[in-house]
């Protein structure tokens, strides 16, 4: 697969915001430009549900379309983009699960996950999901762990580590 950096990304769309807007959605949420078509997996989006999305006109969406499905390296990523599946943020509760939402004083620095996994592992703690915002998607990226049950103690522990900023658990 071809490597497509930011800096690709913000080259293609620079002079462009809203079509940079619509870049930004179709990544974060893992849908993919084929043949000019927005695809969730197998299923067609219309363009007019991702432009109300990002709050651009249809035309914007049409425009990045067309942006990405010329350029060789950004049509072959977002060709084969795909939905990450579901994610259980915003249900937790209903599931009887706890969300660890936790935001890192530097989303780019190493470790941060590995420091709070070792934490719950060492704590005996099962990790039923995890989500790490991308940095350079997200102005303050955070990470997300769903789980079953997290003991006082081991939200001290974690809360306590240097690559640990603010913490909610909800």
């Amino acid at each position: 697969m071809v490597s497509v950096g930011w800096e690709k990304l913000k080259e293609a769309f620079d002079d462009y915001p809203a079509q940079e807007r619509v870049a930004r959605k179709l990544l974060s949420l893992g849908l993919a430009v084929r043949a000019g078509k927005v695809y969730s997996g197998n299923v067609e989006a219309k363009e007019v549900s991702l432009a109300h999305a990002c709050g651009v006109d249809r035309r914007a969406v049409k425009s990045a379309l067309g942006t990405i499905s010329s350029d060789k390296t950004l049509n072959s990523f977002f060709s084969t983009l795909e939905p990450a599946g579901p994610f259980y943020l915003n249900n937790a509760s209903s599931l009887n699960l706890k969300v660890l939402e936790i935001e890192p004083p530097d989303a780019s620095k190493a470790g941060i996950i590995a420091d709070v996994t070792r934490v719950l592992a060492e704590n005996k703690v099962s990790i039923c999901q995890i989500l790490s915002q991308d940095p350079g998607l997200f102005e303050k990226p955070k990470l997300f762990i769903i789980l079953q049950k997290v003991p006082a103690k081991v939200l001290e522990k974690i809360s306590s580590l240097k690559t640990v900023k603010k913490m909610s658990v909800y």
